[in-house]
């Protein structure tokens, strides 16, 4: 058998006791709750094709800028392979640094995060680009950013949503991320991040939409999906009870009526003809 394996993807921990992950065969994960600079700068010396490193504090920090200073490996490999996450805002001449030299960096302003823990959960998740574990409001563009766990960022404008049935108003300077990922918090409205992923990123959508139309296929169930993205109860719908609209979903009774289905289709704000390609 031969040893010259490819170098497996990492994540990286420092600052942090080990703790339960969902790690994939082609990725290694490590916790060093009080690393030292040597140990590091062979942390940071390891060939890996891609790595992900997750700093708690500003001392962590600056023992990262001088071991990615003494590292063996060519800058090239750093800035194509190397990514980082500061969970603390690094000093200015940190943050230069690191912007210059690494290949992705967050966190080099202040960013609302997942609690630690859920944050290593999503982080080392089978699908961590399906959730948000930090992001940020500016009152000033009113946008949110949004950063998942692949790094990648989505913006949201305030004005999404205005339209809401909710009777519940945004409070965007509570952002707040929740459930592993899976929710976005703003005050005490809630929406789920697979809502926001459907309305935000095409390729996310498609790639839903085929895999929805693989495994549920009856009208109820294209209801129910529409009625989750939109963050809306079984009661949200009018003059509909909350009743009719489990009863529907759940493909229970006779096909409901035409002037049902338009109500429904008017509040998850889509065309009554295309209910069941959702």
């Amino acid at each position: 058998m031969s040893s010259s394996a490819e170098p497996q993807e990492s994540l990286v921990f420092l600052g942090f006791k080990e703790a339960p992950t969902t790690s994939s065969s082609n990725r290694r994960i490590e916790f060093y709750p009080k690393p030292a600079v040597s140990l590091i700068q062979k942390i940071v010396s390891n060939p890996a094709k891609s790595s992900l490193v997750v700093c708690r504090n500003k001392k962590l920090l600056n023992a990262f800028h001088s071991a990615v200073l003494k590292s063996s490996l060519p800058a090239s490999h750093l800035s194509a392979s190397t990514n980082l996450i500061c969970l603390t805002p690094p000093s200015q001449s940190d943050a230069q640094f690191f912007h210059s030299t690494l290949k992705r960096v967050l966190g080099l302003f202040q960013l609302r995060w997942l609690p630690h823990r859920e944050l290593i959960a999503a982080l080392s998740s089978e699908s961590p680009a399906e959730l948000f574990i930090g992001g940020y409001s500016d009152t000033r563009s009113k946008t949110m950013t949004l950063f998942r766990g692949d790094l990648s960022a989505v913006t949201v404008p305030f004005s999404h949503f205005d339209n809401r049935t909710s009777q519940l108003s945004p409070d965007f300077k509570e952002l707040a991320f929740i459930d592993y990922g899976r929710t976005v918090a703003l005050g005490d409205f809630e929406v789920s991040s697979d809502a926001l992923l459907y309305e935000f990123d095409s390729v996310y959508r498609r790639k839903l939409k085929k895999h929805r139309k693989q495994t549920e296929q009856s009208l109820g169930a294209s209801i129910r999906r529409l009625r989750l993205q939109r963050n809306l109860r079984q009661a949200d719908f009018g003059d509909i009870d909350a009743r009719t609209i489990g009863r529907i979903e759940r493909g229970e009774g006779s096909k409901p009526r035409l002037n049902t289905l338009q109500e429904i289709a008017h509040i998850l704000q889509v065309p009554t003809s295309q209910l069941i390609e959702f």
